[in-house]
C-alpha cells in the first residue's frame, strides 16, 4: 500500500472513530436527559419512605414510652396497695435503731404506757415490737390490754404519742416520735389536756406523772 492510500485509510478510520465518539457523547447526553427526571422521582420516593420510616419509628417510641410509664404507675400503685394491706412490722434492725436513739437522749428509767386495739392482732404485734425497742433503751413500760377509746383515750390511725406536762415527758415523746419517723413509721404527738392541773404535774416527783402514752391505732 502506497502512502496516499494509507493516509486515506487512516483518515477514514479517524472519521469513524470521531463518529463513535460523537455518538457516545450524544447518547450520554440523551441518557442523562431521560434518566434525570426518573432519578428525581426515585429520590423523592426514597426521601418520602425515609420520612415515613422516621415518623413510624417516632410513633412506636412514643407508644413504648407511654406503655412503660403506665406500667410504672401500675407498679407503684400495686406497691402502695401492698404496703397498706401488709402488717406493720419493726424489724430487729429497726428496733435496734430506735433503742439507740432513745439511749442517746439519756432518758433511762422513762415510763411509757403502750396500748393498742385489742381486737386487732396486727396492732398487738406491732405494739409488742415497739415495746421491745423502748425496753431495750432502758425505759419502764406498761403494756395493758386497753384499746384506744377506752377510758377516754382517743381513737387514732397509726401511732399517737401523748405527753404529760413535765418537760421530761415532752422530751421523751418527741425523741420517740423522731426515732419512729426515721424508720418510716406513721406517728403523731399531742399533749394531754390536764385542765388546769399542769403545775401540779410539773411539781410531781412520781415517775408516772412524767410518763408518755403510746397508742397503737389502726393500720393507716
Amino acid at each position: 500500500m502506497d502512502d496516499a492510500r494509507m493516509l486515506i485509510w487512516l483518515e477514514r478510520v479517524m472519521n469513524v472513530s470521531a463518529l463513535f465518539v460523537a455518538l457516545g457523547v450524544t447518547g450520554e447526553f440523551v441518557g442523562n436527559w431521560i434518566a434525570g427526571p426518573i432519578r428525581k422521582r426515585l429520590d423523592g420516593v426514597k426521601e418520602s419512605e425515609i420520612a415515613q420510616l422516621r415518623k413510624d419509628t417516632a410513633d412506636a417510641n412514643a407508644r413504648a414510652a407511654e406503655a412503660n410509664q403506665k406500667a410504672e404507675q401500675e407498679r407503684l400503685a400495686r406497691i402502695q396497695l401492698e404496703a397498706k394491706i401488709a402488717d406493720r412490722v419493726l424489724t430487729p434492725d429497726q428496733q435496734s435503731h430506735i433503742a439507740s436513739d432513745l439511749k442517746a437522749a439519756s432518758l433511762e428509767g422513762q415510763h411509757a404506757t403502750i396500748v393498742w386495739y385489742s381486737e386487732s392482732f396486727e396492732a398487738a404485734k406491732f405494739a409488742s415490737q415497739i415495746e421491745g425497742a423502748v425496753k431495750s433503751a432502758g425505759w419502764v413500760t406498761k403494756f395493758p390490754p386497753a384499746s384506744p377509746g377506752f377510758n377516754g383515750l382517743p381513737v387514732s390511725s397509726g401511732i399517737l404519742i401523748m405527753t404529760e406536762p413535765p418537760e421530761r415527758s415532752k422530751r421523751a415523746g418527741w425523741t420517740l416520735l423522731s426515732a419512729l419517723h426515721k424508720e418510716r413509721v406513721v406517728a403523731s404527738i399531742m399533749a394531754f389536756d390536764r385542765k388546769g392541773t399542769e403545775e401540779m404535774f410539773k411539781k410531781s416527783t412520781d415517775p408516772e406523772d412524767s410518763r408518755i402514752l403510746v397508742i397503737i391505732g389502726s393500720h393507716p
